[in-house]
């Protein structure tokens, strides 16, 4: 269960996995990844990952989250223990602030630095060479790819698929 409850908190923050090295020390802290400017309305395009959902994949159990709009601007993420989806284990917003799609909204780790309706892509604002990509498969699945640099400075990558779940 703890080690769920980690892979759910890593994958929800879009962070490496718990066993992760840190990247090499850059010593102008390596190139940042511009943000994309996104309005209200071009979040929205953001609406095919609304609902609940089971991930697997990454050689661990499967877990369970779900997603739902707020408002025009607001992106609700709730993890679940297990799939009877009887308890929040974790939860987050992201949103746009200031024409950017940042998460979370009130303490920004991640910003969108590319996005269409059936992709969004996230780096990190805190380590270069850090992020995440959610992409549209069917109307019933996605995939979420994390990318990241071990201690060696080679690049990382584990990738999660999501599929409709209707527990």
């Amino acid at each position: 269960m703890r080690i769920r409850c980690c892979l759910l908190a890593f994958l929800l923050a879009g962070c490496q996995p718990s066993e992760r090295q840190e990247p090499p020390a850059v010593a102008d802290g390596g190139p940042k990844a511009t943000a994309a400017t996104a309005s209200a309305a071009e979040f929205r395009a953001i609406r095919w990952i609304e609902g609940t959902w089971r991930g697997t994949g990454g050689g661990v159990d499967p877990f369970y989250e779900r997603y739902r709009l707020l408002d025009d601007s607001t992106l609700l993420r709730e993890t679940f223990s297990d799939s009877s989806l009887a308890a929040v284990s974790d939860s987050t917003r992201i949103g746009v602030r200031g024409n950017r799609v940042v998460d979370p909204i009130d303490d920004p780790k991640w910003h969108a630095t590319a996005f269409d309706s059936v992709s969004w892509r996230f780096e990190s604002l805190e380590d270069a060479g850090r992020g995440f990509t959610w992409r549209r498969a069917t109307a019933d699945s996605w995939t979420a790819t994390l990318e990241w640099r071990d201690g060696s400075g080679a690049a990382q990558q584990r990738v999660y698929t999501l599929e409709r779940f209707g527990g």
